[in-house]
């Protein structure tokens, strides 16, 4: 953390925490890394020297989204409640300013119900967060068959303060053939661009 010049930054996100498989909320995901070593302190003291620098968390990232936790929470608006609830505490207890959702990726295997889920999480989030002036973003596939699934642009675009593209992956080491792995202009019907996403 002490490497971080925070005189460049406006954002910073703390990556990750997940999501507790049994009470479907958050939890530190390595507790002798995050609490114990003081990193999640040592990132906050970051404001130290850019007092103005917002200091997010991240939920999720992609192993932890390989689990149908995250299905089950979207689902359920009673574990929405509570996680909802939680996440607030969470967030207090520690001095973010905010939270990034990184689930990967809502409906990816084929859970048709988290497209509404995730949406209904989305808009529970921004309207507790609001009187605490929070920020609330996401991290989605650039993937057009992948967004069209999973996500209600229009409704999550609403609630979110910003959204991060994943356009660092559209290509990789899981193809047959060499490519750019975010090539911003592509083929006529090449869906796997930054331009498309």
């Amino acid at each position: 953390m002490e490497d971080i010049d925070a005189s460049i930054c406006t954002h910073i996100i703390y990556s990750f925490v997940i999501l507790d498989p049994t009470n479907y909320i958050m939890k530190i995901h390595d507790p002798w890394l995050d609490i114990d070593l003081g990193n999640i302190e040592k990132f906050l003291k970051i404001k130290d020297s850019n007092p103005g620098v917002k200091l997010l968390v991240a939920l999720g990232g992609w192993n932890d989204s390989r689990m149908n936790k995250y299905s089950t929470l979207l689902a359920d608006p009673a574990k929405r409640r509570a996680f909802v609830n939680h996440a607030v505490q969470f967030i207090s207890r520690y001095g973010f300013d905010g939270l990034d959702l990184d689930y990967e990726y809502p409906a990816y295997d084929g859970v048709t119900t988290d497209k509404a889920g995730f949406t209904a999480l989305v808009q529970e989030l921004r309207q507790a967060f609001n009187p605490h002036g929070w920020l609330l973003t996401a991290a989605v596939s650039a993937s057009k068959s992948v967004t069209d699934n999973g996500y209600d642009v229009p409704e999550i675009s609403a609630a979110l303060d910003w959204i991060g593209l994943m356009s660092y992956d559209l290509h990789g080491s899981w193809e047959n053939q060499v490519d750019h792995h975010a090539t911003l202009f592509g083929q006529p019907g090449d869906e796997k661009t930054v331009d498309v996403a």
